[in-house]
């Protein structure tokens, strides 16, 4: 609660035994107190709540986020890694997409084995893999899908690496891609799925 929340009294919110007690469970599993736990998860449900109001897509993307933590290495600055990676030569390029295709195959099959592959997912899956890119994934008929790939401060080298690690997540998920198309910080993607919307 903040402190403003606890300065103008307490907030009852009436949960049912068998939540309390899977929150009391966790609490002692982790070592945290059970309301500083039950604050923890709330605030950040809400958080994605703000962005997109669907419940069922903050709980996946906070799994999936997970997921994609746990191949991930130390953070950098953006900046940073785009200025790194884009005085690499292609062979060095080559070698990093090469890693990051064996992380994406693993990150498809934990989607699949645990959500079943769904494409209203791409949207989210592709956001968390290149999160300051803009992404729209669009029904062409009932087979087909569009996915846009926006990325403007970049350069040819990290659009090198969305083009490569995209594809791969799209055939990993059970798609076939039909038509790749580039324009300068666009990458546009026709896909045929066999899942079922």
């Amino acid at each position: 609660m903040s402190d403003r929340g606890r300065a103008t009294g307490r907030r009852l919110i009436p949960i049912s035994e068998d939540l309390f007690d899977r929150l009391l469970r966790v609490s002692m599993k982790v070592g945290v107190n059970p309301r500083d736990l039950f604050e923890s998860i709330v605030s950040r449900v809400l958080d994605i709540l703000e962005y997109d109001p669907e419940l069922s897509t903050a709980i996946e993307s906070l799994d999936a986020y997970r997921d994609l933590l746990r191949i991930s290495g130390i953070l950098l600055p953006r900046t940073a890694v785009y200025k790194l990676l884009n005085n690499l030569d292609d062979n060095s390029i080559d070698d990093i997409v090469s890693e990051l295709k064996n992380s994406c195959r693993w990150f498809a099959r934990m989607n699949v084995i645990k959500r079943g592959g769904d494409p209203r997912e791409l949207k989210l899956l592709l956001s968390l893999w290149f999160p300051d890119a803009i992404i729209n994934v669009m029904a062409i008929d009932s087979t087909k899908l569009k996915i846009v790939i926006s990325h403007s401060n970049g350069g040819q080298k990290v659009m090198k690496i969305i083009k490569e690690i995209s594809i791969e997540l799209l055939k990993s998920l059970g798609a076939e891609v039909e038509s790749i198309d580039e324009m300068e910080g666009v990458i546009s993607i026709v896909v045929k799925h066999k899942w079922t919307s």
